[in-house]
């Protein structure tokens, strides 16, 4: 552990670990994390591995954001084109809405906080716009601020939220009431809008809210590898040291 960490403060980009199954592999890179302090990648073969990987990584940091980033697609059907017989074949897709949900989340925690864990499929080499374009297109509610019914809607308008309709999800007006929360959240609660009542006092609406987090450190450092699952959640706070 000390080695690999000596080397990428020395700037050394590229490094090998090698380990059979059940080594420690995953444990060292938490160690690794913890020691270094920086957001991180880790990018899996897989979709089934990256899942494992982000149980074992929330096991480690349960007080840091440890994300899911890959495809959202179920099912994906490229355009194509027969010439034998003359055939077009158009496009067709399938999304997945909870793997767009956690891809929100991912995206939400990288703009928000510094202690992220991002495990990611390939997925993640592709772009998703700059994060200028990204701020652009969000609303950030603070507890306690008191927002004109007027002014909010406007602001809601200018992000394309429709009013209430037939399968509405993630953000929509009924009547003196807004329903919603970020992409990356459970589905919101009614929210009362009534003129002069202060928005009601709910966390931060993400990305652009303070930037937060909490240093990364596996917990406790001495007690030995288990196989034992513990709680998931959001400083890389470790409730078990055990290898992979």
């Amino acid at each position: 552990m000390g080695k690999l960490v000596e080397s990428l403060r020395a700037g050394e980009r590229f490094q090998t670990l090698l380990g059979v199954t059940g080594s420690g592999k995953t444990f060292t890179m938490a160690h690794v994390v913890q020691t270094l302090q920086r957001p991180t990648l880790v990018i899996s073969p897989n979709k089934t591995l990256a899942a494992q990987l982000v149980s074992e990584f929330r096991d480690f940091f349960p007080d840091n954001a440890v994300e899911y980033f890959v495809s959202y697609y179920d099912y994906f059907q490229p355009e194509a084109y027969v010439p034998a017989v003359d055939l077009y074949i158009e496009k067709d897709a399938s999304v997945n809405e909870e793997i767009d949900r956690l891809r929100h989340r991912a995206t939400q925690a990288l703009l928000t906080r510094r202690d992220v864990l991002i495990v990611a499929s390939v997925s993640c080499i592709y772009g998703l716009g700059s994060p200028e374009d990204y701020r652009e297109h969000v609303l950030v509610l603070r507890k306690g601020e008191n927002w004109p019914r007027r002014e909010l809607v406007r602001q809601l308008v200018r992000l394309r939220v429709r009013a209430e309709r037939p399968g509405a999800q993630e953000r929509t007006l009924r009547g003196a009431r807004l329903h919603g929360g970020p992409p990356g959240g459970e589905r919101g609660g009614p929210s009362p809008l009534l003129r002069g009542t202060p928005f009601p006092r709910s966390a931060p609406w993400p990305p652009g809210a303070e930037r937060r987090g909490h240093p990364w450190r596996r917990w406790p450092s001495s007690r030995p590898a288990t196989s034992s699952r513990t709680r998931a959640g959001g400083s890389m706070r470790s409730k078990r040291s055990r290898g992979t």
